[in-house]
């Protein structure tokens, strides 16, 4: 088969941009068909080290009768290996080296790429051969070996996004295609190629942009992180709200290469092109074949999540049945009901979001710690979301969406059908103003074999489908949400130290995704479900899929999360100035959660920087049954001894997880411990 010139690069981004199925601690990464990778498990893989020692194993021998391989020769053995804090350098022996070309020394990286991605080691990924740059180790091997005409071989490309530069089109299914172009030597170039469009080879091939002919850049201004594109009138004609969105990312992707995707602005003669356009809703859906043709792109904006209005919502609780109040999921004795788990997680998520300054509505009371009564005589944050609407200004097509009962009296008739849609329609009519995106979560337990006590926990999410009478105006952009909720979720709970059972991204089917199906608004619903006895009820492990959930919302929207998941503030600290040598004192730290939640069951403790102190015991842990709850405050007393002999000393402590190592502000404070004159310490 004769691949394009770009076929391997476009393989390459395509894995980072369309992978789904992210990293998973536990993963080493080979090669299937020299066109995709392959994720391999490994059991025992704690370090770097460990990772980089199973990828040069190779594949097992059942891997490789399923067609995996490695592009890294057989007998390469490890020299040395340095671990930064973001990256590594690999030292690998001669064997590295023999029989390379473009290709493999291509895949070689992104093997180990790939590989360090879990342990947040890929930012700075260097190979060595024998102490020797990979680039220049194989420039001298290919430099021996001319062609017919007598030329040198051409550059070897060693990183993922050196050398020759690409642009990022769009295929007919709505996905970014990365091509190389040869002329491409800046920003310039590769924006000029990008509304250029696709060569004629490339149309062939499905491939187009989102930039309508006759677009021009009147200027291009290139900024420290980030560019601004101001184009000519012609970009809006034709286009709608969604295909500026595609516009935008095809921009986005095409930066990042030259580290510019940070700030990414396009207007028209200096406007912002967000502000020429209307927001259009259409009554009709349109028809599967017209999105095509624009080429539909589940895409977004710029300008990360701050003032973006998101409908935030945990489905289930109380409904009335016809006759009696019911909760809408199973209810395993002994366990917190599953419908009062989600509305927990709900309102963990709803802390993160607002942080980032998003303008959030709910679709359901998430005042966990209020204990206000209902009308169904429950607490009120137990109660189903159509209750809620029907109380806060929401319109009877929201809450009474399938009965038409405008009223929550409670008659014969069951209001389950009104609130499994209601939700998704809450976005739309909300009072305050139609939301850009809707999150919906949903708890499930699973009831099965008895003998499985505790499977890991599954984690799947769903978004709107299409209908016998087309298409709904959010599938595509509902798509991407889902997409990178999942991504989000599989990828940083694994960092986290979690294993679960993932899906990929489904596409609902039947009654159940009512809650999706329906809205005309991005929409995606994140499901959870496990045993009762696993960890869905535990408030760190729901903390920390609260903060990949709204991690996923900053990826969607292009953004980095302010918020990291392990991070902790200095508020204060006693530590004196100075002491008498042999003196005893006691000491306060004072530190604040800026990240999910720390308690002594999961090892969070206060150590010394380096694993030693001069003053005091290097580890303080929270003591179990003690949990500090994102922007709450824990303070450690502890009692310092001055050492005897006099002179400067340094103190310096951070926070520290067991298994994820220090996190968050460092407190370094030096002490003069002055001589015991009188022969006596308190």
């Amino acid at each position: 088969m004769n691949r394009p010139s770009w076929f391997p690069f476009t393989v390459v981004l395509l894995l980072v941009l369309l992978s789904e199925t992210a990293c998973l601690a536990g993963q080493v990464f080979f090669v299937k068909d020299l066109g995709t990778f392959h994720a391999s498990q490994r059991e025992g893989l704690e370090t770097p080290q460990d990772a980089v020692t199973a990828l040069l194993e190779g594949p097992t021998e059942a891997e490789v009768s399923a067609g995996v391989s490695t592009a890294i020769a057989k007998g390469t053995k490890l020299l040395d290996m340095e671990v930064f804090e973001n990256g590594v350098q690999i030292n690998l022996s001669e064997e590295a080296g023999k029989q390379l070309d473009d290709q493999k020394s291509e895949l070689i990286f992104l093997q180990f790429f790939w590989t360090m991605e879990p342990f947040g080691k890929e930012e700075k990924v260097k190979i060595l051969v024998e102490g020797k740059p990979l680039s220049d180790y194989i420039q001298s091997v290919a430099n021996t070996r001319n062609d017919k005409s007598g030329n040198a071989a051409a550059k070897i490309r060693t990183t993922a996004f050196a050398s020759k530069a690409y642009i990022v089109l769009l295929t007919r299914e709505g996905n970014p295609y990365a091509v190389e172009r040869e002329s491409i030597r800046s920003p310039q170039d590769a924006l000029q190629a990008l509304i250029a469009g696709p060569t004629p080879q490339e149309a062939s091939l499905g491939l187009c942009t989102a930039f309508p002919s006759g677009t021009t850049i009147l200027n291009l201004g290139v900024l420290q992180n980030g560019l601004h594109a101001d184009f000519s009138k012609e970009i809006l004609e034709g286009m709608d709200e969604v295909q500026v969105e595609w516009a935008f990312r095809q921009i986005y992707w095409t930066a990042a290469q030259f580290g510019l995707n940070e700030s990414v602005r396009m207007s028209i003669n200096g406007d912002d092109i967000s502000k020429l356009l209307e927001r259009r809703f259409s009554q009709e859906s349109p028809s599967v074949d017209s999105l095509l043709e624009k080429t539909p792109l589940a895409g977004v904006g710029a300008g990360g999540i701050f003032r973006k209005r998101v409908m935030l919502s945990a489905l289930g609780g109380y409904f009335w049945d016809g006759s009696d109040w019911r909760l809408q999921c199973a209810v395993v004795e002994g366990h917190e009901p599953s419908d009062f788990v989600g509305v927990r997680l709900a309102e963990r998520v709803k802390v993160y979001l607002e942080s980032e300054g998003t303008d959030l509505s709910v679709a359901r009371d998430m005042h966990v710690r209020q204990r206000v009564e209902g009308i169904s005589g429950k607490p009120r944050w137990q109660e189903a979301s159509y209750i809620w609407l029907s109380q806060n200004g929401f319109p009877c097509i929201v809450y009474a969406n399938s009965t038409g009962l405008c009223d929550t009296a409670q008659g014969a008739t069951s209001r389950r059908n009104d609130d499994i849609r209601c939700a998704a329609l809450a976005g739309q009519y909300d009072p305050n103003g139609a939301t850009d995106i809707t999150v919906l979560l949903s708890v499930q337990d699973l009831l099965g074999d008895p003998h499985v006590v505790e499977p890991a926990p599954r984690v799947a999410t769903f978004y709107g489908a299409q209908s016998a009478s087309g298409y709904d105006q959010g599938s595509m952009r509902s798509r991407l949400l889902a997409d990178a909720i999942q991504r989000s979720l599989t990828s940083s709970m694994a960092g986290a130290g979690f294993q679960w059972a993932s899906s990929v991204p489904s596409r609902g089917q039947g009654s159940f995704v009512g809650q999706v199906r329906i809205s005309e608004q991005p929409s995606a619903l994140v499901e959870l479900s496990g045993s009762a006895a696993d960890r869905i009820r535990d408030p760190f492990f729901q903390s920390c899929c609260a903060w990949a959930i709204y991690s996923g919302v900053c990826r969607y929207y292009g953004a980095v999360p302010r918020r990291e998941m392990f991070s902790a503030e200095v508020v204060s600290h006693t530590f004196p100035e100075t002491m008498i040598a042999g003196e005893a004192r006691n000491a306060k730290v004072i530190y604040r959660n800026k990240s999910v939640l720390w308690d002594g069951e999961h090892g969070f403790a206060l150590v010394a920087v380096d694993g030693s102190d001069p003053f005091a015991a290097p580890l303080h842990r929270i003591p179990k049954g003690v949990t500090v709850e994102t922007e709450e405050t824990y303070t450690w007393t502890m009692t310092i001894y001055a050492p005897e002999k006099p002179g400067d000393y340094l103190t310096d402590w951070q926070m520290h997880k067991e298994g994820l190592g220090a996190f968050g502000d460092i407190i370094r404070h030096e002490i003069t411990v002055l001589p015991n004159t009188s022969g006596q310490t308190e």
